[in-house]
């Protein structure tokens, strides 16, 4: 398996990637998710793209995972001045699931966090998601809020 920064030509087998963790969303919440045809447009992708902010696991010339993130500048009156490298989305093929590519992505993500001199590395997982909880927890992932609602 080969980890690289994502490239035009990867875009419809990254998006295969996105409708299947988007899918998955709309079917844990419904009452915030909606189905979509097109997660992310090629336009969208290729913003990313050119940023160097997706990663993508190459597995025989198939992407099998990735990792999009985005890096926040936190500042204000009250709180500590820091960078944060935000994972926006993670996702590996279903069929390439438990074979340790999450991991490797989430390592590399790690390893750029540190090269950029970030302060964190920093997350979101549904609360439905109980898998995807118990892989970032396993991986030292600790939480740090929780989002409430009242519907």
């Amino acid at each position: 398996m080969n980890i690289r920064i994502a490239e035009e030509k990867d875009y419809l087998q990254v998006e295969c990637l996105m409708k299947q963790v988007h899918d998955l969303h709309v079917e844990l919440c419904p009452n915030i998710y909606k189905p979509e045809e097109v997660v992310w447009t090629k336009e969208e992708f290729m913003e990313l793209a050119e940023k160097e902010e997706v990663l993508v696991a190459m597995e025989n010339e198939k992407v099998v995972g990735l990792l999009a993130y985005i890096f926040r500048m936190i500042s204000g009156k009250v709180v500590v001045d820091r960078k944060v490298m935000f994972i926006e989305s993670l996702a590996v093929d279903e069929e390439y699931r438990s074979k340790g590519i999450g991991r490797a992505l989430l390592d590399r993500a790690k390893e750029i966090c540190k090269e950029k001199g970030c302060d964190s590395l920093e997350l979101q997982v549904n609360a439905k998601n109980i898998r995807a909880w118990e892989i970032y927890k396993k991986y030292g992932f600790r939480e740090k809020s929780i989002n409430m609602e009242l519907a």
